[in-house]
This record gives C-alpha cells, sequence and structure tokens, in this order.
C-alpha cells in the first residue's frame, strides 16, 4: 500500500484480497481510497459505503 496523506477519488481499487472495486460497477459511482487503508464507495442514491478490507494498489484519476 502506497502512503498517501489524504483520501483520494480513483477510477478503482485493488483490494489486498485480490477483488477489484471500480466504479464500473453497478450500483457505485465513485470510488474513494483512505489513509488508513479503507475504501469507500457512493452508490447512485448518494449513500457512502465502506468495502471490507484494504486496498493494496489503486488506479488514479487525473482531472
Amino acid at each position: 500500500m502506497a502512503k498517501i496523506r489524504r483520501a483520494i477519488k480513483v477510477w478503482g481499487a485493488q483490494m489486498d484480497d485480490g477483488r477489484m472495486v471500480t466504479n464500473d460497477a453497478p450500483g457505485i459511482v465513485s470510488v474513494t481510497i483512505h489513509p488508513d487503508g479503507h475504501v469507500s464507495t457512493i452508490d447512485p442514491h448518494g449513500k457512502e459505503h465502506t468495502v471490507s478490507g484494504t486496498w493494496a494498489t489503486y488506479n488514479p484519476r487525473f482531472n
């Protein structure tokens, strides 16, 4: 896991168990990685959900 100082919006994150969490998945609008290792997503209704596990790598958004 890379060292980050703040939460970052990303296109997707690979979890430590190999799962991928991306905004291409149905029901996920936004993916955010956090410095403590957890990943949160936002659904189409605007509710935030925490994904179990920690992120290992991520695909950054450059916009």
